[in-house]
């Protein structure tokens, strides 16, 4: 044949969305079982390794296994994204970013809350210094 197969064509980038279903279909692996066509089991929103968000395309977890895409650890990382932070967490991570901002106050001063354009205007002074 001689046509090229770029394997990143069939690389899982990233899922974007997993098909939120109670009843989620038993993956049926053998086409001669009455339940093949039911049985895809989960449905994934997947965006391919070079290729852009336009192209991501709905593609069934049988077919993902039949065809040995590798797309587990893309799961994985979907959960892990998908997990609402308990106001415990979103507690802690405000106590952190404090303490953060004291550091850094201690070492740059008021430079920390400058705003864009004050920042901009020092930089400007900075750039013009240096051509003087």
């Amino acid at each position: 044949d001689g046509d090229y197969f770029d394997p990143s064509w069939v690389t899982v980038d990233r899922i974007l969305e997993i098909s939120e279903d109670e009843d989620v279909p038993e993956i049926v692996m053998d086409p001669k079982d009455p339940n093949f066509e039911e049985g895809t089991g989960r449905q994934f929103y997947i965006k391919w390794v070079n290729k852009g968000y336009d192209e991501s395309t709905y593609e069934f977890e049988r077919d993902l296994i039949l065809n040995e895409v590798e797309y587990k650890e893309a799961v994985s990382s979907y959960e892990k994204r998908s997990v609402k932070p308990s106001r415990q967490n979103i507690s802690s991570f405000k106590k952190q970013r404090d303490t953060e901002k004291k550091k850094l106050y201690k070492i740059f001063g008021d430079r920390v809350n400058m705003t864009e354009d004050e920042k901009e205007k020092i930089v400007k002074e900075y750039q013009d210094s240096l051509q003087a």
